[in-house]
């Protein structure tokens, strides 16, 4: 830009502090405005060294090896975005060694606030620990990838009792691990989604429906039974976002019906992660439950607000 005789550009930042690595890129956006020729791994260098101290080193080595990790092949990295799915490119093994290395540089951090702007870096990491942990610790059943599914296209199906439905005959076919934008049907608004399964005896164990990732609003019924609903929020914020819907009443075992109305009126529209039955009261891992109180601890002492496309709220997380 300065070679071309640009007098200013338009840089973007993440719009909460919090964010890993935000202040190393506002440190650097203004040392190379301001000094166009600064060699960039100088600044970085300089930055580590002056905000996390004797963690610094620590620091540098794990943004080494996060750029290490994004020199993949681009195919993987299509399949991670199309499928929003991190584990395609950052596998156990990733998240293993850059949390150690971050818990070196923690271990490292001479005072109280040093050591939080380190824990701050690890708050992606143990993000996706968590992340990957919803839904398959306890998990006593994994639907299918294809569902019943049917166009409502005046808003009718819950007038007409689809949600009571216990036979799907003549409803469409779709899978949920694609938005339905995605799978040749353009038609935006209401749908709904429907499966019949059978349930396991879980003997009277709490439970809940995981589902990774619902496109729109929606309502939830169990049964013909209303159980959960997503409605008046920024989809924005929660369009990729794991979530839990409470059996309050448990399931006896055998058949029943689980039946979703979404509403999307425009852009991508529907289920598009895996959708499971899962044990409440099964125990999680101590790493696991260090992963979560910490990160509920570090993300609200760094004001952390929502991980979102848009701007947000002050940071509510339930666990």
């Amino acid at each position: 830009f300065h070679e071309t005789g640009a007098t200013g550009y338009f840089p973007q930042q993440p719009n909460t502090d919090g964010t890993e690595m935000r202040y190393l890129r506002n440190y650097m956006l203004n040392q190379l405005m301001w000094r166009p020729r600064r060699d960039p791994r100088a600044v970085v260098e300089e930055f580590c060294q002056l905000y996390y101290g004797k963690g610094g080193p620590d620091v540098l080595r794990y943004i080494d090896f996060l750029h290490d990790n994004h020199r993949v092949a681009p195919e993987l990295w299509n399949r991670m975005r199309e499928e929003d799915d991190a584990s395609i490119v950052f596998d156990d093994e990733f998240i293993d060694t850059a949390d150690a290395i971050l818990a070196v540089a923690e271990r490292k951090a001479e005072t109280p606030q040093v050591k939080q702007r380190v824990a701050t870096c690890r708050l992606p990491i143990w993000k996706l620990r968590l992340d990957r942990a919803f839904g398959a610790v306890g998990k006593v059943l994994l639907f299918p990838v294809t569902w019943s599914f049917k166009i409502d296209p005046e808003d009718s199906g819950m007038k007409e009792l689809w949600q009571k439905a216990a036979s799907f005959d003549g409803w469409e076919r779709m899978r949920i691990d694609k938005h339905w934008t995605m799978q040749g049907e353009e038609r935006r608004g209401v749908a709904w989604y429907a499966m019949s399964f059978e349930m396991p005896d879980t003997k009277g164990s709490p439970l809940a429906l995981h589902f990774g990732a619902v496109d729109g609003f929606y309502d939830v019924f169990v049964d013909g039974v209303k159980v959960g609903e997503r409605h008046g929020m920024n989809l924005d914020m929660v369009w990729h976002d794991s979530f839990f819907v409470p059996l309050n009443d448990g399931l006896a075992p055998g058949p029943h019906h689980l039946v979703l109305r979404v509403r999307k009126d425009n852009y991508n529209a529907g289920i598009w992660k895996q959708v499971a039955i899962v044990d409440m009261s099964v125990p999680i891992s101590d790493e696991l439950r260090t992963a979560g109180e910490r990160f509920i601890k570090v993300a609200r002492a760094a004001g952390l607000l929502r991980w979102s496309e848009t701007y947000a709220q002050p940071l509510g997380i339930q666990m």
